[in-house]
């Protein structure tokens, strides 16, 4: 099953930001070119096989969410119809659902 890949716009501000972090801390473009080539290799792999990210879930549900880890990020994504979209690319230390959820609890 391949569908069709996605990006939200607060996903491409945050590969944007991603980006912009890596060449900050490398000083190289072709390091920063390289780590975002490599984490978008991951959202592509998932392509073929949608469901074979991990489910979020929360308060003993599923948030409609899946994510996949590459290095220092996370990257959610929701899967409708033929359609993957990469909702956000967040930093695995940040309150993730927070971020996508709205709450404040952390569970």
């Amino acid at each position: 099953m391949s569908v069709q890949l996605l990006y939200s716009d607060d996903a491409l501000s945050d590969l944007d930001q991603i980006w912009t972090g890596v060449l900050e801390a490398s000083a190289d473009f072709d390091t920063a070119d390289k780590y975002i080539q490599e984490l978008q290799q991951t959202i592509i792999d998932k392509n073929s096989f949608p469901y074979s990210g991990a489910p979020l879930n929360f308060n003993g549900g599923f948030t409609s969410y899946y994510y996949v880890v590459f290095k220092a990020y996370i990257v959610f994504y929701v899967v409708r119809d033929d359609v993957l979209l990469v909702s956000r690319i967040l930093p695995w230390k940040s309150n993730y659902i927070q971020i996508l959820l709205g709450s404040d609890r952390k569970d």
